[in-house]
């Protein structure tokens, strides 16, 4: 069966070094967005590849236990993909019975000096409670064992680089 390549990309320029900023390429659906490592680094006091890499591993692994528990009926799935000062973007996904899931781009009030983020799970019910929209072109439908593997190549991707 030849693999589906769905419209989800997460990017991140390994050139830039320091307190990064628009240094992580992010992709869903026709939406494009440059995103901050800064926050990432913050969280481990380290702004090092590495260091960011390792907090990135940390999230991908939570989000890919989450979607694997909605596969078993769980409940729909964040996770954040822009943090900054005034508001942070999420990655929703909300499956059905029938295995496809919707997926978009939420726009939320959250600060993202608020949590850490590969902590994301403590302030989830700040993100379904709070202010939020949907970012226009980020929506498309796939399988959600189609997005399982996404992500799961954002993690193998991770581990080449």
């Amino acid at each position: 069966m030849a693999k589906v390549r769905i419209p989800l990309a997460i990017v991140r320029d390994r050139s830039v070094s320091g307190h990064a900023h628009e240094d992580i390429a992010v992709t869903v659906g026709s939406f494009t967005h440059l995103a901050d490592s800064c926050y990432l680094g913050l969280e481990v006091d380290n702004y090092e590849s590495t260091a960011i890499d390792s907090v990135m591993r940390r999230m991908y692994e939570q989000w890919l236990s989450d979607l694997r528990a909605m596969a078993e009926g769980g409940d729909v799935v964040l996770f954040p993909v822009s943090l900054q000062d005034e508001g942070s973007l999420w990655i929703t996904s909300e499956g059905d019975t029938s295995g496809h899931t919707a997926v978009a781009v939420l726009s939320t009030d959250l600060e993202a000096w608020r949590f850490n983020a590969s902590e994301y799970h403590e302030v989830l019910d700040q993100v379904r409670s709070g202010r939020w929209y949907v970012v226009g072109d980020s929506r498309f439908e796939c399988s959600l064992v189609d997005l399982i593997q996404a992500v799961g190549d954002l993690l193998v991707a991770l581990d080449a680089a």
